[in-house]
């Protein structure tokens, strides 16, 4: 009893370390919920702890905060807090764009012209899960004609730019490694050209001018242009028009955006199926049986074989487990897992024969003849035997189909 008990509790220590390491591995981002600020202050104001940073304004010696804490909170007690803000001095004032990342923000000009000024967001963090949607909390002060981004964006390899689209259109001269545009060159590419490229494996964003007076839940899909695992990925919080093009126009001051809750989302539905690579016709992904004919003369062998993909790539691996039927009329079984093991689905699949459409007879014979005139659509017959039968006579019937 002993031992049973012992064994007992190491299953359970086991199952506990496997929940403990599914709950903090890999699949969700450290301070989430933007609880964690730090002790050192920029512009008197308290700094984002890792791994988020706030695009805030170092220039002419001067400091300026354009991210904050907020009591105004979805949950618990903080929420991150980005505003566009005037910023400068010696009367050379530009309205700064404000935004939280992953990455590294970044602000170049050279000398005193303001018309070269530009800015971006390099880099992001070491991660190699797929999500399907990116989930965050928001609310915004205002609602005019500029944009609010949020922004995902997975890749692998490292890129490497060396001019950037500046205020006045033309491309300043200075580099960087995994830049935003060098990296998201299926949405938003870098305009002055990449120098170095990476490889963008998915891309989730959401942009609106809607305000938002109540604490409101936006869900961005993800959707992915390669199958390939990436090795980074980064998010972008912004307040402002950037990064949509390096947009700089229609900037206002106190403009803010508030986030809370950031959370990676990873489903089990299909958003595809495919038989032999041919999209299944009418399939949806909370639909989780189907009938699939396969031909009037089909056996087991004309099963196809089949894909499955979601937000735009093939599963593959522990993503999904295929159990072909051994015979037409049997079920073939789809397993789909959440690739954080948080949900499973599903799909059945049965493959037949061509369904008859056509009850109707092709002929009737009567002890071998065939009777004269016949119709599939007339049903009643007076067929005249031989004097003396006392047997009924054969009767054979040729399908339509």
């Amino acid at each position: 009893m002993m031992k049973k008990n012992l064994k007992s509790l190491v299953t359970f220590l086991s199952l506990l370390v496997s929940f403990c390491t599914l709950a903090a591995g890999p699949y969700q981002i450290e301070n989430a919920s933007f609880e964690n600020w730090g002790g050192a202050k920029f512009d008197n104001q308290l700094t984002l702890s890792a791994p988020w940073t706030g695009a805030n304004i170092s220039q002419a010696g001067l400091d300026f905060a354009v991210v904050y804490r907020s009591e105004d909170a979805h949950t618990g007690k903080y929420s991150v807090k980005c505003m566009d803000r005037e910023v400068g001095a010696m009367g050379i004032t530009e309205i700064s764009p404000s935004w939280v990342t992953l990455g590294k923000p970044w602000s170049y000009i050279k000398g005193l012209a303001t018309s070269s000024a530009t800015a971006g967001t390099d880099g992001g963090i070491n991660f190699t899960a797929r999500p399907d949607t990116m989930s965050v909390w928001i609310k915004r002060g205002s609602s005019n004609d500029e944009h609010i981004n949020l922004v995902y964006y997975s890749w692998s390899g490292q890129s490497r730019g060396d001019s950037y689209l500046a205020k006045d259109g033309s491309c300043s001269s200075t580099t960087h490694y995994d830049e935003e545009s060098d990296i998201r060159t299926q949405t938003d590419p870098n305009k002055c050209g990449t120098a170095v490229s990476a490889t963008q494996i998915a891309e989730g964003h959401f942009q609106t001018s809607n305000k938002y007076s109540e604490w409101t839940q936006i869900k961005v899909p993800i959707k992915y242009y390669k199958d390939n695992i990436p090795q980074k990925m980064n998010i972008i919080l912004s307040a402002s028009n950037y990064p949509e093009g390096r947009r700089n126009d229609g900037l206002v001051h106190g403009n803010y955006l508030l986030a809370d809750d950031v959370k990676l989302i990873y489903s089990s539905k299909i958003h595809e199926l495919r038989l032999n690579n041919e999209p299944l016709n009418k399939f949806k992904p909370d639909v989780y049986v189907y009938s699939v004919s396969l031909g009037e003369k089909a056996t087991f062998r004309d099963i196809p074989s089949i894909t499955c993909k979601r937000s735009g790539r093939t599963l593959s691996g522990d993503e999904i487990t295929i159990n072909y039927a051994e015979q037409l009329g049997d079920t073939t079984t789809i397993t789909v897992r959440a690739e954080d093991g948080s949900s499973t689905s599903t799909y059945k699949v049965v493959f037949k024969q061509t369904e008859s459409i056509n009850s109707h007879a092709a002929s009737i014979s009567v002890n071998g003849k065939s009777i004269p005139s016949f119709s599939g659509y007339v049903t009643d017959y007076n067929v005249e035997l031989p004097y003396g039968t006392t047997e009924a006579p054969e009767i054979t019937v040729t399908k339509s189909e």
